[in-house]
């Protein structure tokens, strides 16, 4: 039995709002760790007024996570990157809901995550312990997290606006069976 279910999909196809919908169906108190949210300002355009991403644990933690106006020497692509937020405040809420027994939820495991060893080394540990949890991958070419979407541990779902739906009811009836 796979114990990582993995949502991986084009930037803006849903994937956190899929993560969320589950997080509901299956009950928050049942689930612990952390999701991404965009910082947005609207007096730019387009993608520009995509400022940065704020990082929200599921028990009222957060943290800015990389923003454009940070001076960081760590950047990714225009964003300057805080992997202290993750480290301090994202794996800590992994380690209280594993702790917890709780499903674990990490949105998401990308670019700016792969960056932090601590918190790669706490998704080695997930996998080789199967506790089961839910994330989101990113989609992009890159060496560790292609070889996380291969683990035999892993399942992913490649979400599309046309499979949301039912993606959505997939997930939800086969991590139910895996709650405490």
């Amino acid at each position: 039995m796979k114990q990582a279910y993995m949502l991986t999909g084009k930037p803006r196809v849903g994937k956190t709002n899929l993560i969320r919908a589950i997080i509901v169906k299956l009950g928050k108190e049942r689930c612990g760790g952390f999701y991404t949210e965009e910082i947005r300002d609207e007096r730019f355009l387009g993608s520009e007024a995509r400022r940065g991403f704020r990082l929200v644990t599921l028990d009222g933690k957060e943290g800015i996570l990389a923003h454009v106006d940070f001076s960081s020497e760590l950047r990714l692509g225009r964003y300057g990157l805080n992997l202290a937020c993750l480290e301090a405040i994202g794996v800590p809420a992994l380690t209280r809901a594993w702790a917890a027994d709780k499903l674990l939820v990490i949105d998401e495991i990308g670019l700016i995550q792969a960056y932090s060893d601590l918190f790669r080394h706490a998704i080695i540990k997930l996998l080789a312990d199967a506790h089961p949890f839910l994330s989101t991958i990113a989609i992009e070419p890159h060496p560790w997290l292609d070889n996380l979407k291969q683990h035999h541990g892993v399942e992913l779902y490649k979400l599309t606006p046309e499979n949301y739906q039912a993606t959505l009811i997939q997930l939800s009836s086969q991590l139910r069976p895996l709650l405490h």
